[in-house]
C-alpha cells in the first residue's frame, strides 16, 4: 500500500483490520499519527495566559477539533485520533517512509507570537509521534528524497518508484 501525506492514516487503520492483505507499506512524507491529538494536546489553558492571538488559534483548534465542518480539512479530527491510537503497528512488514528533504521538523525556538508553553509542549508531542512513526515496523527503511516539496511524487517520481520497487522485492 502507498500513501501520500494524510493518505497514511487509512492506511493504518486498513493494515490493523486486513493485515493479511498488505505485504508492504510505502508512506510518502506522510502526516504523523498523533498530529490531530498533539493539536488539542499542546494547549493548557489551566496553566497557561494566552494573548488573544493565541486564544482566538485555540479556541478555533479545539472548534475544528469538535466539529469538521469548522477545521479546514473538514476532517473529523478526534475520531481520526482515536481510530490511529487503537490500531497496531505494521509488525515485521516492509516498511518504508520517504521523507521530503529536510522534512523532520526541529522545532527550534518558539516565534515571537507564540506562548513558550505551548511551543514546547507541540516539539515534545512531535518529537515522540516522529520517533513511534520511525518504529512502526521491524522492517524499516527510511529514505529522504532530494526535493524538499511535500508532493514528492510530482517533484522527484523517481523517489517514489524506486520505494516500490524495494518493497517488491522484500
Amino acid at each position: 500500500m502507498v500513501g501520500h501525506s494524510y493518505g497514511s492514516y487509512p492506511i493504518k487503520l486498513y493494515h490493523d483490520r486486513y493485515p493479511k492483505d498488505v505485504i508492504g507499506v510505502l508512506l510518502v512524507d506522510p502526516s504523523l499519527y498523533g498530529m490531530f491529538y498533539g493539536n488539542i494536546a499542546k494547549w493548557d489553558p489551566e496553566k497557561d495566559e494566552y494573548g488573544k492571538g493565541m486564544l482566538d488559534r485555540m479556541n478555533a483548534e479545539f472548534a475544528g477539533w469538535e466539529d469538521p465542518g469548522l477545521n479546514a480539512e473538514k476532517i473529523d479530527m478526534k475520531a481520526s485520533a482515536k481510530l490511529i491510537r487503537d490500531s497496531g503497528d505494521f509488525g515485521n512488514k516492509p516498511f518504508v517512509l520517504l521523507w521530503a528533504k529536510n522534512a523532520i521538523w526541529e522545532g527550534g525556538d518558539a516565534p515571537d507570537d507564540w506562548h513558550p508553553g505551548v511551543w514546547n509542549r507541540m516539539k515534545k508531542l512531535y518529537s515522540g509521534d516522529l520517533d513511534r512513526m520511525h518504529k512502526l515496523s521491524t522492517k524499516m527503511k527510511i529514505v529522504f528524497a532530494d526535493t524538499p516539496q511535500h508532493n514528492i511524487f510530482f517533484h522527484e517520481p523517481d523517489s517514489v518508484i524506486n520505494a516500490i520497487d524495494y518493497l517488491l522485492k522484500q
